[in-house]
């Protein structure tokens, strides 16, 4: 071989060796953007179980029940995948680890949005228990029984739905506001009313049927009616009587 010949031997594997480092290079470079992304998903995953784990903790603490789920599972899952994706060399490899994580992060979202149906049932229920209070109060316009039910349902539609503050302070508001509802609204219900001023099934309709603003006609009330609704000072001083 010439030196001609070895000189351009030489150039060739040389400018081989360079490509080689090229494409290792973009290879190198293809992976660790792979890497970024898979981290990127990893920190996502940890944002939405960190946000699982605060609105079960409301759950359990206000609404007193909890849902079943594989945590125990996910966190196992979780200690894999981010040993593959340390471990990983290969942009294939940090793929399947990114496939794992959002399959993972889907059933995270799906319980957590169990939760969310939960919470909404909850909140429904009590609003509608709320506007049943607000009715009855109507006949006794007590204005601490109003304030306390406005205060309920502003917990509710916005502390509860919201959930920015933590869960001790949602179970602390929630116990305070429980309390004031044994001593202050346990006796406002068309039952203990009945109870309590014992009366008949006429006066008990004939009560509703005022509060709800229906007009009725004297001669459709019963003596007994007029003598239940005479029991009751606040219900009895509202009452309007036109001879139209």
């Amino acid at each position: 071989m010439t030196s001609l010949e070895q000189r351009i031997l030489a150039i060739e594997e040389s400018a081989d060796r360079a490509n080689e480092m090229q494409n290792a290079e973009r290879h190198i470079e293809t992976a660790k953007g792979a890497l970024r992304r898979a981290t990127s998903d990893l920190e996502s995953l940890h944002d939405e179980l960190i946000r699982f784990k605060r609105d079960r903790e409301i759950l359990r603490r206000v609404v007193e029940t909890d849902i079943d789920f594989e945590a125990n599972q996910w966190h196992s899952k979780i200690e894999q995948i981010e040993a593959g994706v340390e471990n990983a060399l290969t942009e294939d490899l940090q793929e399947d680890a990114r496939e794992e994580i959002q399959q993972l992060r889907a059933e995270v979202t799906q319980s957590h949005g169990s939760i969310g149906e939960e919470l909404d049932q909850f909140i429904t229920r009590w609003r509608s228990e709320i506007d049943r209070k607000k009715t009855i109060n109507e006949l006794f316009d007590d204005q601490d029984v109003a304030q306390l039910l406005n205060r309920t349902d502003l917990f509710l539609r916005k502390d509860l739905r919201e959930r920015k503050d933590s869960p001790d302070k949602l179970e602390r508001e929630w116990g305070e506001l429980m309390t004031d509802w044994k001593g202050t609204l346990a006796q406002l219900d068309w039952s203990h009313i009945r109870q309590q001023y014992d009366l008949s099934e006429e006066g008990m309709e004939l009560i509703q049927q005022l509060q709800e603003g229906d007009s009725i006609a004297i001669v459709d009330v019963t003596d007994r009616a007029i003598m239940d609704l005479r029991q009751i000072k606040e219900v009895h001083e509202r009452v309007r009587v036109s001879l139209e």
